[in-house]
This record gives structure tokens, sequence and C-alpha cells, in this order.
């Protein structure tokens, strides 16, 4: 089914031979024999659908004659007014039931810091799954994407601490994870190593050589 909006007419438009509508000032009129019988913001495509569906409903014009008059889609009158007459007027106003509700969301952050640490590779589908057998909703790794990265920061910010060790030629950052392998990696004043290197080129290395020394990482 294709989605496309509705055009308009500016002036004023026989569906079929009892109706006729038109458009002005930002405000769709439907007339029924003359006489003004709906209305409603131009914006405001629920209120069509459900204007035109009722139509078609009551049998005052067919699908064809809505489509071709408002430049739509047949198949699309066809499913909204069939969408009417199986589940009522309130279909059309009633809100669109949210898949991320506070239980979802709190589910899926308690699967992800038990699932996340033993296998980082088929998280998203194993907690989609949970959730569809719980909670009879199905949702794609896209709607979920943003609470992961919200845990995988918050699990990393717990299992990660900084340690500065200092030294001659500046910082040994020393990186810790629980969960990853030891890191390390060096931080220098590059200014303040060329500087020390030409002062005194003898500290560490070649007593030959006139190039500063760089600090060398220290891997454990």
């Amino acid at each position: 089914m294709k989605t496309q909006l509705p055009k308009f007419p500016t002036i004023k438009t026989p569906i079929n031979s009892l109706l006729s509508t038109v458009c002005k000032d930002g405000i769709v009129k439907y007339f029924h024999q003359k006489k003004l019988d709906f209305s409603h913001f131009s914006d405001d495509y629920i209120k069509f659908r459900y204007i035109t569906s009722r139509y078609v409903w009551f049998k005052l014009c067919k699908q064809v004659e809505i489509a071709r008059c408002f430049r739509v889609d047949p198949e699309s009158v066809k499913y909204y007014a069939n969408k009417l007459r199986k589940r009522g007027e309130s279909v059309f106003f009633e809100g669109r039931p949210r898949k991320l509700t506070k239980e979802v969301v709190e589910f899926a952050r308690e699967e992800f810091r038990r699932i996340y640490p033993k296998e980082n590779y088929h998280y998203s589908s194993n907690i989609r799954r949970k959730i569809k057998n719980k909670f009879n909703k199905k949702l794609s790794s896209e709607t979920l994407r943003k609470i992961f990265n919200e845990e995988k920061s918050n699990i990393l910010a717990e299992n990660f601490e900084i340690k500065p060790i200092e030294s001659k030629f500046g910082f040994l950052v020393e990186k810790v994870d629980s969960n990853r392998e030891l890191k390390k990696a060096s931080y220098s004043n590059a200014k303040r190593d060329k500087s020390d290197a030409r002062r005194s080129p003898n500290v560490l290395g070649n007593a030959k050589s006139t190039k500063p020394c760089r600090p060398r990482n220290i891997y454990i």
C-alpha cells in the first residue's frame, strides 16, 4: 500500500453527484447536497481518513471516487474503510500504543547486564526474543540501541579507573578494565621532552646520539 498524502482542491470540486469538497484558508470542507457536513484543518490527515472512510462505509461514495478526487491510492481508501468497519470510530482517534513501556525498559536493562558480559555478540537478538516471549512485543535492534549504549557506558564507567603515575618525561596513564585486558598508554609533553633531551642527551639511550629520547610504553 502506497502512503500518499491527499491533495485538497482549492475550488469546489464534486466527489460525485451527492458530495463535494473545497479547501480554503487551510480548512477543508465537505458538502452533502450543498449543505456543510464536515470540516477539518488541511494538515489533519486522521480526520480526512475518518470522514472519507465514513462516506464509503455509508455508501455515499465509492473508493475510486475518493481516490480520484484527492489523488490518493485506492488501496489506502479501502484499508481505512475496512478498519472503520471492523474496529469502529475509536480506532482513528486512540493513541498508538507505546512499545517501550517502563516495564520493557527495565527488563531490557536487567537482561543486558546479565547477558552482555558473557555473550557480547548475540546479546541483542537474545534480549529481543525474551521481550517478545514475556511482553508479546516485537522490537527491532534500533529501538533498543539507545538503551544498550547507555548500559555499555554505565558498565564501562563502573569497571574503568585511571591511575596517573609520574615519570621523568610526563605521565604514564594506567588503564584498568576488569572486563578487558590491562592496557597502558603513555602521554607526555612533547616540548618538554625535546628541551630536556637537548640539555642532557646522555639521559636514557646512547651518549653519542643528539636526538631527543622519547618515553617508552611499558607493558606488563
